[in-house]
């Protein structure tokens, strides 16, 4: 049987932190400077994560559609 990946602390850490992460926009609805900076931050961060993630999905594309595999133009 395989043993998991993940242990209860982990799992734990992982939990608080997407915790920390959904309270800092919900302070910043009540109008904390702080808390909407630090939004704006994490959502900037995830934009510039998204377009890396589609740049590597379109040259990885353009890669395998220009890419020459082996010829058999050899005598």
């Amino acid at each position: 049987m395989l043993t998991p990946q993940f242990s209860l602390r982990r799992l734990l850490f992982v939990v608080t932190v997407c915790a920390v992460l959904c309270l800092v926009p919900a302070v910043a609805t009540r109008g904390y400077v702080w808390a909407i900076a630090a939004a704006f931050a994490m959502a900037g961060i995830g934009v510039l994560f998204a377009i890396q993630a589609l740049l590597y999905v379109v040259s990885r594309g353009l890669g395998a559609a220009l890419s020459r595999g082996p010829t058999n133009d050899e005598p």
